[in-house]
């Protein structure tokens, strides 16, 4: 049986994209939100933090998207690290673009095999906005990071793949510079070759089928 406070976020998703049977608007699915997060949903407060960053139904508020997403990381949300460092970089704030990326990297704790696709995702996309800073990371946080961006990875390109759904050139992009840093740091690193083949399969897969040249 679903927690209280899964249905409410549940509830609100639902009213967020369209597929809730009610009169209900944004402004409800706010609301709901706010309830859930003061319950202790790390995700409640991440979708807020999509609403403010995005401007979707309030008017967009970074002030408030980032308080959202400290608060969803500070919860677990993994997906809200890669908000704040999405955001940092837009800002052109690198200090703290790194800060919260080497924070995701800290909280993770668990050995790849047992992170869930989600956070792996999270770990991709800030790792590639993070790469895409003016000065380059130092060598110990790239390598650090790289595994799980790798995995990340490979794990969306599996469901884009089982999904149908075509990922636009910019997250490509993304894939292609995961790839290549894996060969340029860890290609010589035994315990991770099977891991890059295995990437790389899944991305000349995926690029194939959609027709996008390399």
């Amino acid at each position: 049986m679903a927690k209280p406070i899964d249905v409410l976020v549940e509830k609100a998703n639902r009213i967020m994209d369209g597929t809730h049977q009610g009169l209900e608007d944004w402004r409800d699915a706010l609301q709901i939100y706010e309830q859930a997060g003061s319950m202790g949903s790390g995700e409640a407060f991440f979708r807020l933090g999509q609403m403010y960053d995005f401007g979707k139904g309030p008017k967009q508020n970074i002030e408030k998207a980032i308080a959202n997403y400290k608060k969803a990381a500070q919860l677990g949300e993994a997906k809200a690290y890669a908000g704040l460092v999405t955001i940092y970089g837009h800002l052109k704030d690198y200090q703290n673009g790194r800060k919260i990326f080497s924070l995701l990297l800290t909280e993770t704790t668990k050995p790849i095999s047992e992170k869930r696709t989600v956070d792996l995702v999270a770990c991709f996309i800030s790792y590639v906005a993070v790469m895409r800073f003016p000065d380059s990371l130092d060598k110990e946080l790239a390598l650090r990071g790289l595994p799980y961006a790798m995995r990340g990875a490979k794990d969306m390109l599996g469901l884009a793949r089982v999904t149908g759904i075509r990922l636009g050139g910019d997250m490509v992009a993304g894939f292609k510079t995961v790839y290549s840093l894996s060969q340029s740091y860890l290609g010589k690193n035994e315990k991770l070759d099977e891991q890059i083949a295995s990437f790389q399969n899944e991305l000349t897969s995926y690029l194939s089928s959609n027709r996008q040249t390399q």
